[in-house]
């Protein structure tokens, strides 16, 4: 996930990330942007649940986000307090 207020900073992070994922051979549609931290939250929220296996109660992490790249100045909620409530989900 690309967290970043700048359409610039974002394409930029997103082509290069896209890349390096190509050229592994990975799969290269699976970067998620989000242009500020309660968005990025959210989101984050929204994939927790969808990874959880509600026959056993536990949680699939392959499902989950591997890497979060966040901004640290961005609108409605700066990135060091959106990685902190990530992390305490």
């Amino acid at each position: 996930m690309i967290v970043d207020d700048d359409p610039f900073c974002v394409d930029f992070m997103k082509n290069q990330i896209e890349d390096m994922l190509m050229a592994l051979n990975l799969r290269s549609d699976v970067v998620d942007v989000h242009y500020n931290g309660r968005d990025a939250v959210d989101q984050v929220k929204v994939s927790i649940g969808e990874c959880v296996q509600y026959d056993e109660g536990q949680v699939d992490r392959r499902c989950m986000y591997k890497l979060i790249l966040m901004d640290y100045f961005m609108p409605f909620l700066n990135g060091d307090d959106a990685t902190i409530e990530i992390m305490q989900l």
